[in-house]
């Protein structure tokens, strides 16, 4: 199957399948801001958001048998606190590097030999902010009548 990722400024990335040409599927986090490049790293698996805001967002791309599916996993804080204009990944170099609205060019060490290391480190992390934000929306204990009037 051949896909095609696209992004759009309405913070949505879409999957789609080439040999039938239709979308297979849509990805939006509420974290996403207006997305103006991405960058896909094929050895971790992974595609890294640039936005609006001041972080880049690190998708998972998983690809199962019904087809490509985009999960969150983390995001880099930039320095710079104006959107990203253009990203790239240097294979060779194996850097990342990020151009921010105010010229400013960030560089980030990506270390794809230890792909399997950094997936588990990836997927342990999205565990850990999945569980922290699951404890934040529990409800919170209810006051009865009797403790009112005390």
């Amino acid at each position: 199957m051949r896909t095609l990722i696209s992004a759009s400024k309405d913070t949505m990335l879409k999957v789609w399948d080439l040999d039938q040409q239709k979308c297979l599927g849509t990805y939006s986090e509420h974290s996403l801001s207006k997305i103006s490049d991405f960058c896909m790293i094929g050895e971790l698996s992974v595609l890294v958001v640039a936005g609006a805001d001041n972080q880049l967002k690190i998708v998972a791309v998983e690809i199962t048998n019904e087809g490509v599916q985009l999960k969150f996993n983390s995001s880099l804080q930039k320095e710079s606190n104006h959107r990203a204009v253009q990203i790239t990944f240097d294979r060779k170099q194996q850097l990342l590097f990020c151009l921010s609205a105010d010229n400013k060019m960030e560089t980030f060490k990506v270390n794809v030999d230890r792909a399997d290391s950094i997936r588990k480190k990836l997927a342990k992390k999205s565990k850990k902010s999945a569980k922290r934000l699951h404890s934040e929306t529990e409800e919170a204990p209810t006051l009865d009548k009797a403790h009112l009037q005390e």
